[in-house]
């Protein structure tokens, strides 16, 4: 029932930043995406278990996923460049 809730809440929060977006909001979507991915990633990696197969392998597969996720935003913070705007 946890998860059923988290999972609604994130489709509702989706639904209605995405609608705020179109419409002039001060929601950055996007910015709440990497935020979940990177909580995501975080837990897979760091996420205290027993050690078994799978749990190795699940933090195996977070700590890969991490580095990438940073290694990209990382390159994105140093490469792109924002056009100024004129007023």
């Amino acid at each position: 029932m946890l998860v059923f809730i988290v999972v609604l809440i994130i489709v509702l929060n989706l639904m209605f930043g995405a609608e705020g977006n179109n419409a002039g909001g001060t929601v950055d979507v996007n910015g709440h995406l990497g935020g979940m991915m990177t909580g995501l990633f975080w837990g897979m990696a760091f996420f205290p278990r027993t050690p078994s197969p799978s749990g190795m392998k699940l933090r195996m597969w977070g700590l890969i996923l991490l580095s990438i996720f940073f290694s990209v935003q990382l390159a994105c913070l140093f490469t792109v460049v924002h056009p100024v705007q004129k007023q």
